[in-house]
């Protein structure tokens, strides 16, 4: 089978794509310690003498976890490893849209290997589940999936392996963070995805030791950096999810159920065009900057009343006055608010919104 590298790393191991079986496939030339959230021989090892990331299915596929299981060890035999010796993790995201990314100090080395979707399953901790119980159940509700590949040329314990995990954990949820992803189960900022797998792997045979593996360790920092520039530029290869895409009135309030469908809604109290045509009107004001900061302001606002932080009285008040400034901007005639709950900031803000763009294109 052809194999395309894609990285090669400083102990001469190659990361390499394979085309034909829709996978990304790491053979180890020594023994290394791995830590992996695998079901097939997930946990702690120091016999995985191979490692895959691979696109398991299409969007809306579902697998029971006892079947998943099975499969990934007939996955890995396809690929030329040995199941009993390998740990592999799935996704419905395109190889070809993984992202590497390397941050170096002096002789030590990170290197991560990150494919990533959110748009349809993208959650918050905490968030309601879908399932209880150990029986059989669907591994992928919605297709979305953050995988993560971590390679470290350093050799640590395997609790600072364990604590490493955690730091890339954060190093995701940091990404996430900055690019204002909302989670699709819930109105919270979202942390990840419902089905992320991590592999990390360390090299027993460096004369680098570590002994820590969190924020104040420079381990702990170039951990940090890679995880997080690594799922921001696989985000963007595989859902187009930029910056620049994110700076948006809907994407901002999203998980509030600001969507454009809900807009809609309001517009057909003016005019009764269809919803491409109001998709069209709409996505002129959709990114103009005074609605994006103050859908992000409101957004904000609705967070901390959310998590007790201000009470319904002031942030009501403030809401008011944010909407009242925006109207200003627009030239708008300010009208009567009665605001005294969250959800009357929400029916201000989407009346104020389809009003600023049945003004601002002529309507």
């Amino acid at each position: 089978m052809k194999e395309i590298e894609l990285y090669r790393l400083s102990t001469d191991e190659k990361i390499v794509h394979v085309p034909e079986t829709h996978s990304i496939v790491v053979r180890f030339n020594a023994p290394k310690k791995v830590l992996s959230t695998s079901l097939l021989n997930g946990g702690y090892r120091e016999d995985i003498k191979g490692l895959f990331n691979y696109t398991c299915c299409g969007p809306g596929s579902c697998m029971s976890l006892e079947k998943y299981e099975e499969h990934l060890g007939k996955c890995a035999a396809v690929m030329g490893l040995d199941p009993a010796y390998s740990t592999g993790i799935g996704t419905a995201a395109r190889m070809e849209n993984a992202a590497i990314m390397e941050e170096t100090y002096e002789e030590l080395k990170v290197a991560a290997c990150v494919t990533a979707g959110v748009e349809g399953n993208a959650g918050c901790a905490g968030d309601p589940a879908g399932y209880y119980g150990a029986g059989a159940r669907p591994e992928i509700y919605r297709p979305g999936t953050i995988n993560i590949l971590l390679f470290i040329n350093a050799d640590m314990p395997p609790g600072i392996l364990t604590r490493a995990l955690v730091t890339c954990t954060e190093g995701k949820t940091a990404a996430l963070r900055e690019l204002m992803v909302g989670s699709r189960y819930s109105e919270n900022p979202a942390t990840g995805t419902g089905t992320d797998s991590t592999v990390i792997v360390c090299d027993p045979k460096s004369p680098l030791y570590f002994r820590s593996a969190g924020k104040h360790n420079k381990l702990g920092e170039l951990i940090g950096k890679t995880v997080k520039e690594a799922v921001k530029k696989a985000l963007g290869n595989q859902n187009h999810l930029y910056p620049s895409t994110q700076h948006s009135v809907t994407e901002r309030l999203r998980r509030y159920g600001v969507t454009e469908e809900v807009l809609y809604s309001y517009f057909r109290e003016y005019e009764k065009e269809g919803t491409e045509e109001w998709r069209c009107r709409w996505r002129k004001t959709d990114r103009d900057s005074e609605m994006v900061f103050t859908a992000s302001f409101l957004a904000e606002l609705l967070d901390e009343y959310r998590w007790g932080l201000a009470g319904n009285e002031e942030v009501s008040h403030m809401a008011k006055k944010l909407l009242q400034m925006t109207e200003e901007a627009y030239g708008m005639r300010s009208v009567p608010m009665e605001i005294k709950s969250t959800e009357d900031i929400k029916d201000a803000f989407c009346r104020l919104a389809v009003q600023a763009a049945v003004k601002k294109n002529g309507i």
